[in-house]
């Protein structure tokens, strides 16, 4: 088999490689494909390009300057408004009087300036009104703070005052007789001392809230409470008080060792031992026990006191929150 050349395929297809046909005069090109005139654009007008700089005007001085401002018109209302919250203040209503017065020449400064530059006239009036009301603030309040202070006391020694002689006796002409001074007439009279009222003796009745107590004596020196097993022994020593207590209220109220109070010869008050109170026996009521109206019971209250410090009065309470009553222990 065999193949043609390249010049065999040329001679074959002699239409591949012709030109193309001439184009008409004056027609110009043709859209490919349709065989029709090319479209033509309608010509843009051109625009017409500003000459540099077009637009701005040209500058025609240096920019204003500002308008000038009052300066001491604003001082002025300033130290005036300082000035009038001082001038009340005690020490500092002095400071206060003194701002006063700068206020009052910065106002004044304020208006001669505002004259040349109309500017600040009401500011410096506000700073020279409050300057004024400021100056007579602090005048009224150092007058008010000085009538306050206390009168000058003038001691007198009263041991120079008792060693001076007494003057004679003087006798006029007439023969009547001037006494002079009396020594003893000039003297203190003494202070009587206040009367304390002797408390209720040991079995005397006494109440307090809806408790009637009897206090039925005192023992002291007990250093042992319990018995062979069980038992107790105070710091110092027990001192058993023996009371009979009755309810003569209308309802049921409970009695408590703890809110008994022994007192001493010195005012010192000693509270109730409920642990001691406990070894006394089942039988002993001394430590909490509710008691209905008309009722009695008898309890033993231990107080531990010192050897050297026995009580000699007792403060029977009905409650913790009651007043309580005092009696005597012998």
């Amino acid at each position: 088999m065999t193949y043609p050349t390249w010049g065999d395929q040329g001679a074959q297809h002699p239409s591949s490689f012709a030109p193309p046909p001439p184009t008409a005069p004056g027609a110009g090109p043709g859209v490919p494909g349709h065989g029709g005139p090319a479209p033509t654009w309608p010509a843009q007008a051109a625009h017409p390009s500003a000459p540099y700089g077009a637009g701005f005007a040209p500058s025609s001085g240096p920019p204003p300057r500002p308008p000038a401002g009052n300066g001491s018109a604003v001082a002025a209302l300033v130290v005036g408004i300082v000035a009038l919250l001082l001038c009340l203040v005690p020490v500092v209503n002095v400071v206060a009087g003194i701002l006063a017065l700068v206020a009052i020449g910065l106002g004044i400064a304020g208006l001669v300036r505002a004259g040349r530059v109309p500017r600040g006239t009401g500011t410096a009036i506000a700073g020279l009104c409050l300057g004024l009301v400021a100056g007579l603030g602090s005048i009224v309040s150092t007058v008010a703070y000085a009538a306050m202070q206390p009168a000058e006391v003038t001691w007198v020694d009263t041991a120079e005052s008792a060693t001076t002689t007494p003057e004679p006796d003087v006798v006029t002409s007439d023969g009547a007789e001037t006494p002079g001074d009396d020594p003893a007439a000039s003297q203190p009279l003494p202070v009587e001392e206040p009367v304390t009222p002797a408390l209720p003796a040991v079995g005397t009745p006494v109440r307090d809230g809806d408790f009637e107590f009897v206090v039925g004596g005192m023992e002291c020196g007990v250093m042992r409470v319990g018995d062979d097993y069980f038992s107790e022994t105070p710091q110092g020593q027990y001192c058993i008080v023996s009371l009979t207590v009755t309810n003569v209220g209308d309802s049921a109220q409970t009695f408590f060792g703890s809110n008994q109070y022994t007192v001493n010869a010195a005012g010192q008050e000693y509270s109730a031992d409920d642990v001691a109170g406990l070894y006394l026996g089942d039988d002993v009521q001394s430590w909490i026990e509710p008691v209905n109206p008309g009722n009695s019971i008898s309890p033993r209250v231990v107080f531990d006191v010192p050897l050297d410090g026995a009580p000699v009065s007792i403060e029977l309470h009905d409650s913790a929150f009651s007043g309580g009553v005092l009696a005597a222990l012998g």
